[in-house]
């Protein structure tokens, strides 16, 4: 009983603080100030869907993992990879594609030639 308990505190814990329900509501009237009352509900619905679904792969995410075979550490290792991999993309520049379709980064500046007449 006191396993279960803790385990329930924990993932509590931890789901309040990704949800934040909070500091949410202060941002959600924010961004959707001046928008119709059917704008407001379609956002509060697929919000409340999110963090439904969130609980769901909380509370039943590891039965989940068994019924499939993976095991945590796998999980831990990818989600370490996929952290990594968008740390370093915030430090990467972009590629954009100019009209030709040739790719460039967003610290190169376009050229122009000058032509004198």
């Amino acid at each position: 009983m006191r396993r279960e308990l803790s385990l329930f505190v924990g993932t509590f814990t931890t789901l309040l603080a990704i949800i934040n329900p909070f500091e949410i509501p202060p941002v959600f009237l924010k961004l959707l100030s001046g928008k119709d009352s059917v704008t407001h509900s379609t956002a509060a619905l697929k919000a409340s869907v999110y963090a439904l679904l969130l609980c769901f792969f909380f509370i039943f995410g590891t039965l989940l993992l068994r019924i499939f075979g993976v095991p945590l550490s796998m999980v831990e290792v990818v989600g370490g990879i996929i952290l990594m991999k968008i740390g370093f993309e915030l430090f990467m520049p972009r590629k954009l594609v100019d009209d030709l379709g040739l790719a460039r980064t967003d610290t190169d500046k376009p050229r122009h030639r000058l032509v004198h007449r």
